[in-house]
């Protein structure tokens, strides 16, 4: 068991920087401002919180990164978990009551520690920094040079400050709808969150029962259609079929 710690420690460790990275960060701060805008309400105190603030910490502490972590119970019926930056991951009530033991719950978290360590968030913020950072400079520009005269330069001022603005916002909405994640990212959690889990103590199987609960709810509500998986994540049925296969490689 040691071993398997040092490894997954150090792997993470020698793959990333030790402060999370700007678009992590950027990634936090928009979690914490749709809380403030009413997008999440989270459950301060809950004992379901702290339940799963406990296991949290305790799969964050074998990751290797000194970084804080905060796990947060979020008020939605919708079951779902997601890192929003590193050090910071939600679970909702919709997905307790699926009634997650501890392994299965340890699985979960342990999956989106993984994208939080490896850093998955930040690709589908690149595009977001590249647009402020247009629209600061484009500002700028309109400050320094008191903007071009004319009535049609006006105009191509305010259209091209608006087209900008119009796309900042449109990111804005696609990110806070979408898990941003890509199929490999997602087998990559899956296959090392295993091993975290594991390497904490628990079950091996927690990520696998979870999602298989998870597959019994989708089908009960929206019929085998929802298993074909999106553009984000690959199907159920692949994803536990290949955490079984992990497991009889580890030989469980």
């Amino acid at each position: 068991m040691k071993w398997l710690i040092w490894l997954l420690g150090m792997g993470v460790a020698l793959a990333q920087p030790i402060r999370p990275s700007e678009e992590s960060l950027r990634a936090r701060a928009r979690f914490t401002q749709s809380v403030q805008e009413g997008h999440y309400r989270i459950l301060s105190g809950d004992p379901r919180g702290q339940r799963i603030d406990s296991i949290g910490q305790r799969l964050a502490g074998l990751a290797r990164r000194p970084i804080p972590w905060t796990f947060t119970l979020v008020d939605t019926d919708e079951p779902n978990a997601a890192c929003c930056g590193e050090g910071v991951v939600f679970v909702t009530t919709g997905l307790l009551k699926l009634n997650l033991d501890d392994d299965e719950l340890a699985g979960v978290l342990a999956h989106e520690i993984v994208h939080g360590v490896r850093q998955h968030v930040d690709a589908d913020y690149i595009e977001i920094a590249k647009l402020e950072k247009a629209l600061e400079e484009y500002q700028l520009h309109r400050q320094r040079h008191g903007g071009e005269t004319g009535e049609t330069a006006e105009m191509r001022e305010a259209y091209e400050f608006n087209r900008l603005n119009q796309q900042l916002q449109q990111a804005n909405s696609y990110l806070r709808q979408k898990t941003p994640f890509s199929h490999a990212q997602e087998s990559e959690a899956d296959s090392m969150g295993l091993r975290l889990a594991l390497s904490a103590g628990y079950k091996p199987q927690g990520l696998m029962s979870a999602l298989q609960k998870l597959m019994a709810h989708q089908v009960a509500q929206f019929g085998e259609r929802s298993l074909l998986g999106s553009k984000t994540h690959p199907p159920l049925p692949k994803r536990i079929e290949r955490l079984i296969q992990i497991q009889n490689q580890l030989g469980y």
